[in-house]
């Protein structure tokens, strides 16, 4: 093998290392967008998670405030009967 040829082996595996860099350059840069898609996704579900469970605590506690008013007034009127029914028997 001459020099020549020896050179434009090398010149050739010099261009195909080039572009096997140059495409895993461009892959690193769409992974890199992925990741940042992937992530921004991740940020918005996470927002998104939280507004629905505090959003849900507020509906429980407006819940637990109304089961304990009327369990309250059911206890009142409850309460009133017996002593209506106690004052009738004495």
């Amino acid at each position: 093998m001459t020099i020549d040829e020896r050179l434009e082996a090398l010149t050739a595996r010099h261009e195909a290392l080039t572009m096997n860099v140059e495409l895993m350059q461009a892959e690193g840069r769409e992974f890199r967008s992925d990741l940042r898609r992937w992530a921004a996704l991740a940020v918005k579900e996470g927002r998104n998670h939280r507004k629905r469970i505090t959003e849900l605590e507020n509906k429980s506690a407006e819940y637990q405030a109304r089961t304990d008013q009327n369990l309250a007034e059911i206890t009142n009127k409850l309460n009133g009967l017996i002593g209506y029914v106690d004052g009738k028997r004495q």
